[in-house]
This record gives structure tokens, C-alpha cells and sequence, in this order.
């Protein structure tokens, strides 16, 4: 194990020292894994790229073009917008936004409509409490089917509270016959869940309205028992009623009966009767108020009834010049569609490819859809499977050549040039063709200006590449894109983009934990992400840590964090001369603990002779008692609780409160992974 303490005889600056130390932190470094994501809690975070491809700056940008490096973690309707734009297809801004919109103008949830008509129903007088359906039970059902099944959506909620206020408006809530009506309503939502009682009869003296109302609720409890042929003929027959207050509505629910008919036997005779009562629903000119349904309940056949000819209908709609105008809709239709590996089509099968990297854990789906990106690549020779293909390629594999070549003729100006180029240096670094990804690397990072995330990403395969402690320090500087889980009112994003502003909200205590950070409301904060933290964290010496924050390179905010992370392991670990040489810089922002900060680097010194004269009973003593020695040893046990005692003694006792609350946000409010935290380095989340 490497003793990381600076001992008599030893020139932390010899050339020699340094360069073995350096050529060991690089071998190791060609090995790290991308930064990993954080977990925990979601308080604020720096982030250096976006995993889903959201841009706080211009969330639009991606549609007009620039994709920067595509990830298996975006989305799918970005994934999908990726595909057509590198084949040249173009989003309007209109189209882009209905991309990035929740699907599909959704209403609220079941528990608010729920709880709008519970609400309402408390009016009406000698009603007895609400029912809850929900703890008598769920209607079990086939999974094929359980995505066509009707349930009540917010709209039935929503619809029986507006034939509720029609009803008091006309009757008044203390009528008995606006009780009976919801009494009524009641039994019908309960046949949401499972089959429950109808409706009662009404008395032969009741009034025409609410028998007309009864026939439509004993009709739509066989529509939510999913009886959809007896719902069917129910419907029909308020259809034919000239006198009911239902009778267009009851027209249109017979063709979406026939249609949820068909879907469940999927017989011929059903599927044409399906389409005849589309056809009719569409044509009959006492039906215009659902004309536009027609077309819905026609994708909806299709969808259930053909898969495979409806996903290759909508792959062509998807990939046209001229683009759908329910856009959102026949994409959600098409990902439906494609969203189990099915590959109908070729866009479908694109993302599936991609999307397995990140969404299965099953072996054998990467491997499978490894081999069908290399096989349609091999065919087609196309940007979007060229892509694909690099995405799964791994060094050594037979086809990095052919793929690197391919990459290499594609312009810059292409949508996919910095996705192409990352994993082509991430094989070339990958089968130690190191001198050639440094210079291409070096040609990319030092010629026009890179977005954020692109950039910062390049500078991830560079830093693996660094031959000294210069280049380290320089490429694993990243500059922050932006504070995740910092909501941003102006683009309804949960992130904000840096730097912050004045004006710059916090929810609960983020100004805490982030004003004090004045390099954030600065122009491009610089920071380390985890690949850098880990490269410190687990490989180097203290001595070279050292000389990583006394570099000019790091800017002032960094200088202070790595400062202070590197002063307080030297004074645990009894290094004199490493916390003596950053005493300076550990004041320099805390003045309040100056004083401190230097007596202790002093006194330490004198501890650690008597340690060191004493180290046969010590270790005599660890043998005994581990547990007592735990404070000790505080960077394997303790880490956070240990950087900030250490704070308290520098101040002293007069000093504790301010110490500590220094230490409580220099230290504690970073949010450390377990991983950094236990070397003793702060860190900012990269993913």
C-alpha cells in the first residue's frame, strides 16, 4: 500500500517521483468508467452535460439541428427527432414544441377529477358518503389488453361533475331527485374497478329526465364493466330515442363500443363492424360535434387489430416532409408500437437499438440488438445505423475499423459529427492508439467553440490522455452547464442554466446551500466532475494532490475546494509539511479560521513525533480496540463528520460556531458521494 505521507529524504518536486507517479494515474485513468450518475437525495447539483438531452438554455436547439453527442439516455421523441433529422428531415418550431410537451395534452390526474366530483356531490343534500372504490378490488385482466382497456379516466369524473351542476342548476340540491341522480352515478363509477351493482329502478311516476339519464348510466356501467356488446346495444337504443337529451352522444359510444369490441376478439365480422360504425360516425351529419373522433377510433382499430402495417403507416407519416397534424399522438402511437423489440420498422428498431443499452439489463438484448445495428449498418450505410453501430461497438470488435473509416468522412457541419467523433476517440483511446485521439482530440477542443456539454465531454477522453500534472489539471476543469434540480420558472425546466442570477429563485434551502458559491453567478464556473475527483481521489499521492491545488490553473473556487479537502487529509494523516504548505490557501477564504487553520498545521507537527515514537503501543492499542481508534482513522470511517471536526479545532473553541458553519457549507452542503467523499475530496455531480 503507498504511504501517502511525505517522508524525510523524499523530493515531492523530483522529476523522476513525479513522472512515475503520473504514468501510474494515467494507466489507471484509460480505465474509468463515463462519470457515473448521482443518487440520493435531489438537492441542487452542477452539471456538465445533460443525460436527457434537455437544454436549459434553448431546449429548442436540439430540433433545429444540433444534437451534440447523442446519448442511449435521451428520450425517445428526441431519439426519434435525431433520426429524422440526420435523413434531413427539419421540426417547425410549433412541431418541436409539441415534441417537448407532455403527451398528449393529458388532462389532470384521476385524483384530481376524482376529487373535484367528490367535492361537488357533498352538496346534494341526504347523499350518503362517497364509496372508495379502489379498496374493493381491481378488475384483473389480460396484459395484451390492459392498454385498451376503458376505465373511468379523469373524464368521467369530470363529466358526471358537469351533468351534477346541471342538475342542481335546474333542480336544487335539496331535491330528492337530483339524490336519486347521484345515488345513481355513484353505482356506475363502481363499475370502474369491477362489476358492482346497477342502478336502481326508478319509480314509474319519475320524471322523463332522469328515466332518460337512468338508461345512459345503466348503459355506461356496461361500458366500464367492459361489456362492450351489451353497452352496444343500450347505446343504440337511447340512439334511436329522439327525446333523449343523450342521443348523439349515445350514437358516437356505439361506434367506440363496436371498436372496443373488435379489439378484444379481433374477429373479422367484429373489425368490419368496427369500421362500418368509424365510417358512419365520420359521415352522419347529425354527428359533427365527434367528426374528429372518427379518425382517433380509426388509429385505434388499426393499432390493435394490424400492428405491423399501422407501425409501418406511421413510420412513413413520422419520416415525411410534410408532418401529421396530431404529431404527438402518432408518435406515442408508433413507440407503442415499436416499444417491445419488434422492429416492424426502421426507425422502430433505431431506437429500440439504442434504447437497450440503457433500458435492459438482460445480456442477451444488447447482444441482440448490437448485432441488428451492425447488420443494418453493414446494408444500409446510412448516418442513423452508423451511429448506432459505434454506439455498440467495443475495441477489438471486427468491425471498428470499417466504422472508424466511415466516421471520418463525415463533415463537420453533419448533426451527428460530435457523436461520431466521441466514440471514435473512445475506441481509438480504447486500443491504445493514444498519440492518434490526442491529436484529433487537441484539433477538436482547440478550433471552434464547442457547445457545453460537447465540450465537456471531449475534455472527459482528454483528461485520460494527459502526459503531466499541467495537462490533468487543465482538461479535468470542466465548465459547469447548469444546477439540476434548480427549477427554472422561465423554461418550466427543472434545472437552471449557469451562471445564476440575482433574480434567481430557491425553493426550501438551496440559497443556502449555493449563494455563498459566488463563482456560480459568474461566467463559466469551472469545476472537476467525477472522473477527475475519482482520478485524485483513489490514485494519487497526497504529495501530487498538493501540487494539484497550488495550480495557477485552477481557478479560485476550485483552488479553495481542493485546498481545503487536501489540507485537512495532510492533518489527518500527520503531514506537516503538506498542511503547513496550504495553510495559506486553506485561509485565504476562511479568514475567520486563519489563525486556527496555522496553529494547527504547527501543533500537529509535535503530534505526529509523539506518533511516531509511540507507534508500537499504538499499534498494540489498534489491535485492541478498533473501535476506539475509529476517530482515528477518520477518511475510512467518517469522512464528512471528520473534514468538519477538523474545521472546529482549526477555529478553536471561541470559533467553533462560525467554523462549523463553514465546514456545514464548504464541505457538507456538496452533497459527496460515498465513493469521493471517502478519500476526502469535495465533489459536484457531473451526470
Amino acid at each position: 500500500m503507498m504511504d501517502c505521507r511525505v517522508k524525510p529524504g523524499n523530493d515531492p518536486g523530483g522529476s523522476s517521483w513525479t513522472q512515475y507517479a503520473f504514468v501510474t494515474l494515467a494507466v489507471v485513468l484509460w480505465g474509468f468508467a463515463p462519470p457515473a450518475w448521482a443518487t440520493g437525495p435531489l438537492g441542487p447539483e452542477i452539471r456538465f452535460f445533460s443525460r436527457s438531452g434537455q437544454d436549459p438554455v434553448d431546449d429548442l436547439v436540439f430540433f433545429r439541428g444540433q444534437l451534440g453527442i447523442l446519448r442511449p439516455t435521451f428520450t425517445d421523441n428526441r431519439l426519434y427527432a435525431a433520426y429524422r433529422i440526420m435523413l434531413g428531415g427539419r421540426f417547425s418550431e410549433a412541431q418541436a414544441r409539441q415534441l417537448l410537451a407532455r403527451c398528449c395534452d393529458a388532462p389532470e390526474t384521476l385524483s384530481d377529477a376524482e376529487t373535484s366530483w367528490n367535492d361537488l356531490r357533498k352538496r346534494v343534500a341526504g347523499v350518503p358518503p362517497a364509496q372508495d372504490p379502489r379498496y374493493g378490488g381491481y378488475r384483473r385482466r389480460p396484459e395484451n389488453m390492459q392498454l385498451f382497456d376503458v376505465s373511468c379516466f379523469p373524464n368521467a369524473y369530470r363529466n358526471s361533475a358537469a351533468t351534477l351542476r346541471a342538475r342542481i342548476a335546474e333542480h336544487g340540491a335539496n331535491s330528492q331527485l337530483v339524490r336519486d341522480w347521484v345515488i345513481g352515478q355513484d353505482a356506475v363509477l363502481l363499475n370502474c374497478y369491477e362489476d358492482s351493482p346497477l342502478p336502481e329502478a326508478l319509480p314509474r311516476n319519475a320524471p322523463a329526465w332522469l328515466k332518460a339519464d337512468l338508461a345512459y348510466q345503466i348503459a355506461a356501467a356496461y361500458f366500464y364493466r367492459l361489456d362492450y356488446a351489451r353497452a352496444g346495444q343500450l347505446f343504440a337504443a337511447i340512439g334511436r330515442d329522439a327525446s333523449s337529451p343523450w342521443q348523439n352522444t349515445a350514437r358516437y359510444l356505439v361506434a367506440r363500443c363496436a371498436v372496443h369490441a373488435a379489439i378484444e376478439d379481433k374477429t373479422p365480422k367484429l373489425i368490419a363492424d368496427a369500421q362500418q360504425a368509424i365510417d358512419a360516425l365520420a359521415t352522419d351529419p347529425q354527428l359533427a360535434d365527434y367528426r374528429a373522433e372518427a379518425p382517433k377510433l380509426a388509429s385505434l382499430l388499426a393499432f390493435a387489430t394490424r400492428p405491423q402495417e399501422r407501425a409501418r403507416e406511421l413510420e412513413r407519416a413520422l419520416l415525411a416532409p410534410e408532418l401529421p397534424a396530431a404529431l404527438p399522438f402518432e408518435l406515442r402511437d408508433f413507440l407503442l408500437l415499436e416499444r417491445t423489440g419488434a422492429r416492424n420498422t426502421d426507425l422502430g428498431a433505431w431506437i429500440y437499438d439504442i434504447d437497450v443499452l440503457t433500458t435492459s439489463g438482460r445480456e442477451q438484448d444488447v447482444a441482440a440488438a448490437k448485432s441488428d445495428a451492425l447488420r443494418r449498418w453493414r446494408e444500409q450505410r446510412n448516418l442513423p445505423w452508423l451511429v448506432a453501430a459505434l454506439m455498440h461497438l467495443f475495441p477489438g470488435d471486427e468491425d471498428v475499423a470499417a466504422a472508424i473509416a466511415a466516421s471520418r468522412t463525415i463533415e463537420a457541419g453533419s448533426p451527428a459529427y460530435y457523436t461520431l467523433a466521441w466514440h471514435r476517440l473512445r475506441l481509438l483511446i480504447g486500443e491504445n492508439k493514444q498519440e492518434e485521439a490526442r491529436a484529433e482530440l487537441d484539433q477538436i477542443l482547440d478550433g471552434r467553440p464547442l457547445p457545453e456539454g460537447v465540450e465537456n465531454l471531449m475534455r472527459y477522453h482528454r483528461m485520460k490522455l494527459a502526459r503531466d500534472l499541467d495537462e490533468f489539471v487543465r482538461f479535468a476543469l470542466r465548465r459547469g452547464e447548469f444546477v439540476m434540480y434548480l427549477p427554472d420558472p422561465r423554461t418550466k425546466l427543472g434545472a437552471t442554466a449557469l451562471p445564476l442570477k440575482s433574480t434567481t429563485s430557491f425553493p426550501y434551502d438551496f440559497g443556502a446551500m449555493l449563494k455563498w458559491r459566488t463563482e456560480l453567478f459568474q461566467p463559466n464556473p469551472r469545476y472537476f466532475d467525477t472522473d477527475g475527483t475519482a482520478a485524485m481521489s483513489f490514485v494519487m499521492p497526497l504529495p501530487l494532490m498538493a501540487r494539484v491545488a497550488q495550480s495557477d490553473r485552477l481557478p479560485p473556487n476550485m483552488q479553495r475546494d481542493v485546498a481545503l479537502a487536501v489540507w485537512t487529509r495532510a492533518v489527518l494523516l500527520d503531514d506537516t509539511e503538506t498542511a503547513t504548505a496550504l495553510a495559506p490557501i486553506v485561509a485565504r477564504p476562511f479568514p475567520a479560521i486563519r489563525r486556527g487553520v496555522e496553529s494547527l498545521s504547527g501543533r500537529r507537527y509535535a503530534a505526529a513525533e509523539e506518533n511516531r515514537s509511540g507507534a508500537v503501543a499504538a499499534a498494540a492499542a489498534r489491535r485492541k480496540s478498533l473501535v476506539r481508534l475509529r476517530p482515528r482513522l477518520p477518511l475510512h470511517a467518517r469522512p464528512d463528520r471528520a473534514r468538519c471536526h477538523a474545521l472546529v479545532v482549526a477555529g478553536g473553541r471561541r470559533q467553533s460556531r462560525r467554523a462549523r458553519r463553514c465546514g456545514h457549507h464548504a464541505l457538507r452542503r456538496l452533497r459527496p458521494s460515498p465513493a469521493i467523499c471517502s478519500a476526502g475530496l469535495p465533489h459536484v455531480a457531473g451526470s
